[in-house]
């Protein structure tokens, strides 16, 4: 995938699912490093729009609060929770829009 490639050495680190193929409906990265609140301000300063789809783990749902044992401090999983952003991914966007995407979040994470 082009965003895989076009983001290999930069401080966003796309996640990978350890088991199964993905259907690429969100591709979401890890900001690695700096503050993700100033390069998701960065990233929209520039026209990319950012999606943050889980930045609340299970057991912190309000829903899910007190309903049983966690298991440990889930610090990966808070740690991406915090981190984790989406970028623009759908069957229409063309190549140029796609790096435009890539322009950006490696002229914002340099």
């Amino acid at each position: 995938m082009r965003y895989t490639e076009g983001l290999c050495g930069s401080v966003l680190r796309p996640i990978v699912a350890g088991g199964g193929r993905s259907s690429h409906h969100l591709f979401p990265v890890e900001i690695t490093a700096g503050d993700p609140g100033a390069v998701l301000e960065r990233l929209a300063d520039r026209g990319v729009q950012i999606g943050r789809h889980y930045p609340v783990v299970c057991p912190d749902q309000p829903a899910a609060q007190g309903l049983g044992p966690v298991v440990d401090d889930l610090g990966v999983a808070r740690r991406i929770a915090e981190r984790e952003v989406s970028l623009p991914i759908n069957p229409q966007l063309e190549d140029a829009e796609v790096d435009a995407v890539l322009d950006a979040c490696l002229e914002v994470c340099a």
